[in-house]
């Protein structure tokens, strides 16, 4: 993303806050990792995979509860992807409303796996591998997680 554009949106979001509004400047700055999530890497070693949603903004603002782990695959990763979750002993839940599907992890961890065709992914998952929260889960880098959310309509 260009800097006046990301530039355009903190203008933006400026000018709808409310002086006063919002959490102490210390806790913004926090950074947690609370909450444990299940580590897909050996389960989805073959292929190239990052954490997106609540659960990777953990590394740019303060930890959010969520009760799903969402991550993001390669659409053409999506048979393979599938497979690897079975053979891990995940259950399929259901098709999600955008591209991808929903699992049950053998602990009963919800995963929602997307499917991206988008130009840019496939570089920003291999930048993912080097962008780790405390935890050791690979991160989608923030400009990616903008885009997404951008895409998905929730500027």
């Amino acid at each position: 993303m260009k800097p006046e554009m990301r530039r355009s949106f903190v203008d933006i979001a400026v000018r709808r806050q409310k002086a006063g509004a919002g959490s102490q400047r210390e806790f913004l700055l926090e950074r947690t990792t609370n909450m444990h999530w299940i580590d897909l890497s050996d389960i989805l070693s073959s292929i190239h995979w990052a954490v997106v949603g609540g659960v990777a903004t953990r590394l740019y603002m303060p930890e959010r509860m969520t009760d799903v782990l969402d991550i993001v695959i390669l659409a053409k990763d999506a048979k393979e992807s599938r497979l690897q979750l079975r053979a891990g002993g995940f259950v399929y839940i259901s098709e999600l409303s955008i591209a991808g599907s929903s699992w049950k992890s053998p602990d009963g961890t919800i995963i929602d796996r997307l499917e991206a065709k988008d130009d840019w992914l496939e570089s920003a998952l291999i930048e993912s591998q080097s962008n780790r929260d405390e935890q050791g889960l690979p991160i989608l880098p923030l400009p990616y997680l903008v885009l997404m959310k951008l895409h998905a309509g929730r500027p």
